[in-house]
């Protein structure tokens, strides 16, 4: 079977292609993104890079993608802008035309596909929004109240209703996934995303060796590593037949910042902080709103159907520590 995957390069996509050809050895993927693949991508997918194809394309004319139809099975559309250096208003018509015109782009391509058996559009948990959080100790399931706050969310949302309404009536066996915030390996900054999650930002000051001043233990959010978003979303891809159409991908809880200190004084020696108050903070980890998009998601679907459950925090936190480690010997 062969997988394509838009925006490959990607930081998450990039480890649903790794995680998919590591599962299956017979198997191939084709990597489509307007962004070449540098040294840290090839130095990330090693000896795998033998079982992929990059191909360097728009999202928005797919007509023109040099791509064999014949041999692709399952498709991932995670080509995305998330959050781009220009200011929101500027950057809208981007959002728009990328995030929404892209998906349709893709659905009438993907249609061509004789050997298709599942389409996977990945949004985000953002769509949520500003809609009241679920009551204490519950989680946000799926049907609720989606109420997108930015452009970003409000194209994300915008995309899964096309996916909605179109995928079928085009013969496409479609599913949605809402992501949490998600950290790992391959978290950079680039043209198309700004990174800046509280994981990705204490790891690599605690690498350097910073002494961190942060305003909270006790915040946080509903962190999920790659690794584990990628398990989810393969998992759904092979699964014969879905239950539903949209399913959250999540840690399933809050976890502090405290937790991450924690994990990151076990695995770096010497490392240390201090808490300050926020305008002394050189680590921010208030949440920007206090919205359904930043509380705890529930993934009683993924459980009940594929059997999907993420790994602990304190594993994923530390292997993302020596990853971010080893990156920064390489360079």
């Amino acid at each position: 079977m062969t997988l394509l995957v838009t925006g490959g390069v990607g930081f998450v996509m990039s480890n649903l292609v790794r995680h998919w050809l590591e599962s299956y050895p017979e198997d191939e993927c084709v990597v489509l993104d307007s962004a070449r693949p540098d040294r840290v991508t090839h130095r990330f997918f090693g000896s795998l890079g033998d079982r992929m194809r990059f191909v360097e394309a728009d999202i928005r004319d797919a007509s023109v993608w040099p791509v064999d139809l014949e041999r692709i099975t399952h498709v991932v559309h995670g080509a995305t802008i998330t959050s781009p250096a220009q200011a929101e208003v500027e950057a809208a018509r981007w959002f728009i035309d990328v995030n929404v015109m892209g998906t349709l782009a893709v659905l009438e391509w993907a249609r061509r596909l004789p050997a298709l058996r599942r389409l996977i559009y990945v949004s985000s948990g953002s769509v949520y929004g500003d809609s009241a959080p679920p009551r204490r100790g519950e989680a946000v399931r799926e049907g609720h109240r989606a109420e997108p706050r930015d452009v970003y969310a409000i194209s994300k949302f915008a995309a899964e209703r096309l996916v909605e309404r179109c995928a079928a009536p085009l013969g496409i066996d479609a599913a949605i996934v809402r992501l949490s915030t998600v950290y790992g390996p391959m978290d950079r900054s680039g043209q198309a995303r700004t990174a800046g999650s509280v994981p990705y930002q204490l790891a690599r000051m605690a690498v350097r060796g910073e002494r961190i001043a942060i305003d909270s233990l006790d915040d946080g959010a509903d962190w999920v590593h790659t690794e584990d978003v990628a398990s989810a979303i393969v998992a759904l891809l092979r699964r014969p037949g879905l239950e539903h159409c949209v399913y959250n991908v999540a840690y399933g809880q809050l976890v502090p910042v405290g937790e991450l200190l924690r994990i990151a004084a076990t695995a770096i020696p010497d490392f240390g902080y201090t808490v300050v108050e926020p305008e002394a903070a050189t680590l921010r980890t208030r949440p920007r709103s206090h919205g359904a998009a930043w509380a705890a998601y529930d993934t009683g679907r993924l459980r009940s159907e594929v059997g999907w459950h993420p790994e602990s925090i304190d594993s994923r936190f530390a292997s993302y520590l020596r990853w971010v480690q080893a990156q920064q010997e390489a360079v």
